[in-house]
């Protein structure tokens, strides 16, 4: 099977660099993979597997949460989405119909799962299974210490949506 043109693009990056920094090389990568995903690149299931084992991944990705957040962003890339989602055997978090990723808030809130009507959280974490989102005394001042810290199921977040669904209201993810 060919490459996709995501690893065609990263491959060109990998060889084409100049040679003798390891900064240069990382920045270059990141910024290709970013690239690639903004500028709507069709990628196979495989690709994210197949960049970390060919491009020394761990170097220059962190945890490859920011390149998954870019895909689900204002201008989705489900294709990279979804590769993302196959490397790291987590189904997508989906909320009104789009796939929630770090850095969204969600504003919800009726009381029922501890959330203040209304109260914006920050997505800052995801596990197999739920993710973890947290207030902040001041909204955007993410720096400090969270002042609540709520860890969502993926049952809950469904059950939330329905109550709210039943309620006549609607939770809403801001990117």
């Amino acid at each position: 099977m060919s490459d996709s043109p995501v690893i065609r693009l990263l491959e060109t990056v990998w060889h084409s660099t100049a040679k003798g920094s390891w900064q240069r090389l990382n920045s270059s990568m990141s910024t290709a993979l970013y690239l690639a995903i903004r500028a709507g690149f069709r990628f196979g299931l495989d690709d994210f597997s197949t960049i970390s084992n060919r491009y020394r991944w761990g170097y220059w990705c962190g945890d490859g949460e920011g390149f998954y957040s870019a895909a689900c962003g204002k201008d989705p890339n489900v294709s990279a989405a979804r590769a993302y989602e196959s490397f790291r055997a987590r189904p997508a978090f989906i909320l009104n119909g789009a796939r929630l990723g770090i850095g969204d808030m969600l504003r919800w809130g009726d009381g029922a799962d501890g959330w203040k009507d209304g109260e914006a959280a920050k997505i800052t974490s995801f596990t197999g299974d739920s993710f973890v989102a947290c207030t902040y005394a001041e909204p955007g001042a993410y720096n400090e210490k969270p002042k609540r810290r709520f860890t969502v199921s993926r049952k809950a977040l469904k059950a939330a949506e329905k109550r709210a669904k039943e309620q006549g209201r609607k939770i809403w993810s801001i990117r």
